[in-house]
């Protein structure tokens, strides 16, 4: 079902598709033939939605490798990108469903499934949550997330946007991850706290300090806060004191 193309691509692969998509997605040049509406242009990338057949995808094209250091050194961040979906479905954590992807010089290609009835928490935030929504979202997220930092592994930029929810809250999805990373275990613990952070953002405005506690707990698994849990509290609400 995948294997290396020869358009002039260094890998290109559809994965776990349909032989309809393994046709419409065969080739970078493929993709970018197809007409869709350009959802967002960043610069560094485009994401354009199309429907084949009732289906809907989002094709992200990166125009280069990165930025700074990474458009010379490391993988770029289409191959990070495609590298933790593929993680992600490993440890069970819920993400769109990647059907095709590869690099070509300095370009790369991510196309996956979009989810239906789904919308981001930032979008969400923007009217009252019920509590049953956010009970549902917090028991699914914390463990997600718990899951990602027991195995050495750090977002980067887990912001409210970047986590789909379906509207009872009973379908919880984590995207967009090209800066997320393993690091080594010494370095984890700031990583941890910023990661954090970045939920506690909007949860602060959004949420009551009772549900960004049990949060919290749910995330450490466990019933009460420790002393060690206090400070870790500490650092999480003054990580971007200043810089917001």
């Amino acid at each position: 079902m995948g294997g290396t193309h020869v358009d002039c691509a260094l890998s290109w692969f559809v994965h776990g598709a349909s032989p309809i998509e393994s046709e419409t997605f065969a080739s970078p040049k493929a993709c970018h033939r197809l007409d869709g509406i350009v959802v967002s242009d960043y610069g560094l990338n485009e994401l354009r939605k199309v429907e084949i057949r009732g289906q809907s995808y989002f094709i992200k094209k990166y125009h280069r490798r990165g930025r700074g250091l990474r458009r010379y050194l490391g993988r770029s961040r289409a191959r990070a990108e495609w590298e933790n979906i593929l993680l992600f479905q490993s440890l069970g954590i819920p993400t769109p469903r990647l059907v095709a992807y590869g690099e070509y010089g300095q370009s790369g290609v991510i196309v996956t499934a979009a989810l239906p009835d789904v919308c981001d928490l930032q979008a969400y935030s923007q009217h009252e949550l019920s509590s049953r929504f956010v009970e549902s979202v917090i028991d699914r997220l914390s463990r997600y997330v718990r899951t990602l930092h027991h195995n050495g592994f750090v977002h980067n930029d887990l912001k409210w946007r970047n986590i789909l929810a379906k509207p009872d809250g009973e379908q919880v999805y984590i995207i967009d991850s090209p800066l997320g990373r393993h690091v080594p275990r010494v370095l984890m613990a700031r990583r941890i706290v910023k990661d954090l952070a970045c939920l506690d953002k909007v949860a602060k405005y959004s949420l009551t300090r009772t549900q960004r506690l049990r949060f919290y707990l749910r995330y450490k698994d466990r019933d009460r806060l420790r002393s060690e849990d206090k400070q870790e509290i500490m650092r999480i609400q003054l990580f971007f004191k200043d810089r917001e």
